[in-house]
């Protein structure tokens, strides 16, 4: 399994009032060149790194750096492996967004570790923009921190 859905609860209303007040620019990396329609800001975000060092420090794993993306209405985002990311936090700041395809399967989740090594997808067409509070991870393997996460909130369950 490449996705786990987490229970984490992040400050949804804080994370997004931030993400609005933002500018993004169009994605961009060496591997896959422009993604048109997807759109990155990673600079400045003071909620998001809050967020992002609580969530880490939850789960005791290595601190990730935070972004916010949107796939724009009615966008392809093919599929791909991450640029220099290993795997990644993800948690969805609206509500009616396209679920994620990886490798062939579609996932709806709310707040999701995401193994970005492997490739992964969105068809947006006939939806609304798609806003994302990612922390991307660099170091940590998907299994690592897969295994953290488990074991933190194995400890929280009421059985």
């Amino acid at each position: 399994m490449n996705l786990l859905e987490i229970n984490y609860q992040f400050d949804t209303k804080a994370l997004l009032e931030e993400a609005e007040k933002k500018e993004f620019s169009t994605y961009n990396d060496d591997k896959h060149g422009v993604a048109t329609g997807w759109n990155i800001c990673r600079d400045d975000l003071e909620i998001g790194q809050r967020e992002a060092k609580k969530v880490c420090e939850f789960y005791d794993i290595e601190l990730g750096q935070p972004r916010f993306y949107i796939l724009e209405e009615n966008r392809l985002l093919l599929p791909h492996v991450d640029y220099n990311t290993t795997c990644s936090i993800n948690h969805m700041l609206e509500d009616g967004g396209a679920p994620i395809n990886i490798m062939g399967d579609d996932f709806t989740y709310k707040t999701a570790l995401l193994n970005t090594s492997v490739p992964h997808g969105v068809n947006n067409m006939g939806r609304k923009r798609r806003l994302l509070f990612k922390i991307s991870f660099f170091e940590q393997t998907y299994e690592e921190i897969r295994e953290k996460i488990r074991s933190r909130e194995a400890a929280f369950s009421i059985l």
